[in-house]
């Protein structure tokens, strides 16, 4: 025998009705799922990157001549594990939070690679936690 549904309950939202019975999805179905499983192998292939390519190439010298090319892209390289690990550590330490807690995921960076100038990097690419919050506390009251 099967219960049916509470008639006024039912009428006023059926598909209310039907999240209350059945609220639970496989957690491999959700949209969310997929994009997380993506931001976790993108950061597991820059920390492959990190180790296995861009580590031995560190600069051992603080000094950088404009006329020392092997420096130039010693620092250049350096520059690109900075970024990278920054990015694979803010993925391990907030990724995991945004699961548990199934809360939207705001990335670090958005590719600075791929900016065309100073200022796409600057305003659209870089650090976009921060700039999401000076605009939402600072910017928008005003």
């Amino acid at each position: 025998m099967t219960s049916s549904p509470p008639s006024r309950l039912w009428r006023a939202s059926p598909n209310l009705y039907r999240r209350l019975s059945f609220p639970n999805k496989h957690p491999s179905k959700t949209p969310q799922h997929n994009l997380y499983t993506k931001i976790a192998a993108k950061s597991t292939t820059c920390l492959l990157i990190l180790c296995l390519i861009l580590r031995p190439l560190e600069p051992k010298t603080g000094f950088l001549s404009p006329f020392d090319t092997k420096g130039i892209i010693d620092h250049t390289l350096f520059g690109i594990m900075a970024v990278t690990s920054m990015e694979v550590y803010s993925v391990f330490l907030f990724l995991a939070p945004a699961i548990i807690y199934q809360t939207h995921y705001l990335p670090l960076f958005n590719a600075p690679y791929f900016s065309t100038s100073i200022r796409d990097f600057w305003a659209n690419r870089w650090n976009l936690p921060v700039a999401h919050i000076f605009r939402t506390v600072v910017f928008l009251p005003v």
